[in-house]
C-alpha cells in the first residue's frame, strides 16, 4: 500500500503556483484520487505571523493547527490549515509500518518464512 504525505504551503502561494483557486484544483482531481490529497494541511498566518509552512516574512515555530493560538488568534482551521494533524497522521502511519516490518523480521528470524530481498 502506498501512502501519500501531503503538507502544503499557504493557500495563497498554492494558488499562485497553480494559477488556480483551490476549488478549481479540487475540481480537476479525478474522484478516485481525491483521497490522496489532504486539503486541510496548509500553512496559515495568525497574529501577523506565519506558521512553518507559510511564506510569511516572520515565522512562528509551529505548524498550523486550530488548537494553537498566537496573540489570541487561532493558527489554523479544520478545513484548510491543520499541518499538525497531517504530521500526526503520518507519524501514526510510519509507526504502523515499522511494527509490520518488525513483525516480518521476527517471523523470518524464527524460520517461519523465507527471507526475501
Amino acid at each position: 500500500m502506498r501512502y501519500e504525505f501531503s503538507a502544503w504551503h499557504d493557500i495563497d502561494t498554492f494558488s499562485a503556483q497553480t494559477a488556480m483557486t483551490l476549488d478549481e484544483v479540487i475540481e480537476t482531481i479525478p474522484s478516485h484520487l481525491k483521497h490522496l490529497f489532504k486539503f486541510y494541511a496548509f500553512g496559515y498566518q495568525c497574529g501577523g505571523q506565519g506558521t512553518i509552512m507559510s511564506y510569511a516574512d516572520e515565522i512562528l515555530p509551529i505548524y498550523s493547527s486550530p488548537e494553537i493560538s498566537y496573540r489570541g488568534i487561532p493558527c489554523g482551521n479544520k478545513k484548510f490549515a491543520n499541518n499538525a494533524l497531517r504530521l500526526r497522521e503520518y507519524a501514526r502511519h510510519l509507526r504502523a509500518q515499522l511494527a509490520v516490518a518488525s513483525e516480518r523480521r521476527t517471523t523470518r528470524a524464527e524460520g517461519n518464512l523465507p527471507v526475501t530481498q
